[in-house]
């Protein structure tokens, strides 16, 4: 408590007030019908079923805002004790051959939004040390990413080649994985990317909220919020 209280105290107004507006979104939101799928396998995930924050993320890998949330994400996991929050890395990619949730005209030249989702699963079932960095380095590296590149970049870090990794991805389950992440979004009705789901409801992915929420234990009517200015007249999901 005494940490959430002098994290507020030395923040500028702007980030306070993007604290404010992040929790009343939050606030506002409520948790869709039906069940959420089971974990699984995920490239980055920080498992505390206990926890009293759960957050899993939506992402595009050539969304710079998602980028962002991955450094963010990074950032929590080296300075949050362990077991004061969840983390669950899904994808929901913007691109109509992969996600028949979007209109077919959302169609890239390129398969890189849907083939790094794919290696990345491939990597974390056949060398899961490894896939974490290999997500990264594509984040990193998104704005020139390219399938010849996402091949030497899996074989630079995870050791695995091209043939390697064309065999995992002609396996009859190779869609079945993100085809889940794609179902579990849409029950949010997702607009864009990346999409955050706090305990159950669809949050933001401003890196001091969930700092915050993580120090309030999720608690969104923590005494120490009181000290936030008014929630903005209209609120912006970012």
């Amino acid at each position: 408590d005494e940490l959430l209280v002098g994290y507020l105290a030395q923040l500028p107004p702007t980030a306070l007030q993007g604290i404010s507006d992040a929790r009343a979104i939050l606030q506002r939101a409520t948790v869709p019908p039906g069940a959420a799928p089971p974990p699984g396998d995920r490239v980055a995930v920080v498992r505390a079923p206990e926890a009293p924050v759960q957050i899993v993320d939506f992402s595009d890998i050539k969304c710079s805002h998602c980028a962002n949330l991955d450094r963010t994400m990074r950032e929590l996991h080296r300075i949050l004790p362990p077991g004061s929050y969840a983390h669950e890395a899904r994808w929901y990619p913007l691109d109509a051959d992969c996600n028949a949730s979007l209109d077919p005209a959302f169609t890239g030249p390129d398969d890189v939004r849907c083939l790094a989702p794919k290696v990345l699963g491939c990597v974390h079932r056949a060398r899961p040390a490894q896939a974490d960095e290999l997500r990264a380095r594509f984040f990193e590296e998104q704005q020139t990413l390219t399938a010849a590149r996402i091949d030497e970049l899996t074989l630079a870090i995870a050791g695995l080649s091209a043939d390697a990794l064309a065999a995992c991805l002609e396996a009859p389950d190779a869609d079945a994985a993100l085809a889940a992440d794609v179902a579990y979004a849409d029950r949010y009705a997702p607009e864009g990317t990346p999409l955050v789901v706090i305990n159950g409801r669809q949050g933001v992915s401003y890196g001091p909220f969930l700092y915050a929420l993580i120090l309030a234990r999720g608690d969104v009517d923590h005494p120490a919020f009181g000290a936030l200015p008014p929630p903005a007249a209209e609120l912006h999901m970012h």
